[in-house]
């Protein structure tokens, strides 16, 4: 069923989550408490669903079948994996009146809508969160929702859901998608590959790269806390607000000769934020050339193969 469909005030729809990962059982157990009923869940493995389950309550179902949780449920959050929405729904046998959401942030909607069965609806429900593990129910307060559906009652409830949770929420549609996605991208796993790629420069100075971290993360920290509270541009800092052409001449120079492919992540980065710096007023209009043009030239030419390091982790 539609959560609120055939009613004007708002039912209380059983709610079931397949393959819970990091974000499923953060979210099973968000929802839980915030008053709604999580009626199922599925793992792969049967001890976990077992174990998610009895989190949630004595009468909630753990099962390692998809289909006993679609079964036993009105409302289907499907928090798998973006590549593998598609694919397992279409082994799903969802019936009429049934709102099956999708937990992806760069996944189009119509994606689930193409698969099922009339009088059923698709919803998108992603959270600009980080779930690095299993017990991120505390992560939701404050955060914002990307939510979107075709079905005006499944909208409302999606927003009520996030206002329950504590957060606010964003419409999104297929052709807003990406930008979103690139836009949370950005700010999540690549700050933290940044983070990494600053880090590993501290072999240089004779370090390694968790000496690095544990010296630039109070940093990190603080820069993140000053770009929520100021906002953007009175957070930033540094030489290019100042417009202090020799230091980054000198980060160009050493990375150039130190690792020259995370001299081209510097000078993308730096070219592109100029425009966000000038903000500040405080760069003579020479200054912000010259920038431009030592930048430019850094990162004319493409980036050399990634240098081998002994720490790197090799993908199975």
């Amino acid at each position: 069923m539609s959560p609120t469909a055939g009613s004007p005030e708002p039912t209380s729809p059983r709610l079931g989550f397949i393959d819970a990962g990091r974000l499923g059982c953060s979210l099973a157990i968000a929802v839980q408490r915030s008053g709604h009923a999580v009626t199922a869940v599925s793992r792969r493995d049967p001890s976990r669903a077992a174990d998610l389950a009895s989190s949630l309550g004595d009468q909630v179902l753990g099962t390692t079948v998809p289909q006993d949780v679609v079964d036993a449920t009105d409302v289907v959050f499907l928090t798998t994996t973006d590549d593998r929405i598609a694919p397992l729904a279409e082994t799903l046998s969802f019936r009429p009146g049934q709102t099956v959401i999708h937990c992806s942030g760069a996944t189009p909607v119509s994606t689930l809508s193409n698969v099922l069965p009339d009088g059923s609806w698709a919803a998108g429900f992603h959270p600009l969160q980080t779930f690095p593990d299993e017990h991120g129910a505390d992560r939701f307060e404050g955060v914002t929702f990307g939510i979107e559906s075709d079905d005006p009652s499944a909208l409302a409830w999606l927003k009520r859901l996030a206002s329950d949770l504590g957060g606010t929420c964003v419409t999104l549609d297929d052709a807003s998608r990406p930008l979103y996605h690139a836009s949370a991208v950005m700010i999540g796993p690549l700050t933290a590959a940044l983070a990494g790629l600053a880090s590993e420069l501290w072999s240089g100075l004779g370090y390694d790269r968790d000496t690095g971290l544990r010296a630039l993360a109070p940093l990190l920290l603080a820069t993140g806390r000053h770009v929520a509270d100021m906002g953007i541009p009175s957070a930033m800092t540094g030489p290019f607000v100042r417009g202090d052409v020799d230091p980054v001449r000198a980060h160009v120079h050493a990375l150039e000769s130190f690792r020259p492919e995370t001299l081209h992540a510097y000078a993308a980065l730096a070219l592109a934020q100029l425009p966000l710096a000038a903000e500040r007023g405080n760069i003579p209009g020479d200054r912000v050339q010259e920038l431009r043009s030592l930048l430019a030239d850094a990162g004319h030419a493409p980036p050399p193969p990634p240098t081998p390091r002994g720490d790197e982790i090799v993908a199975e």
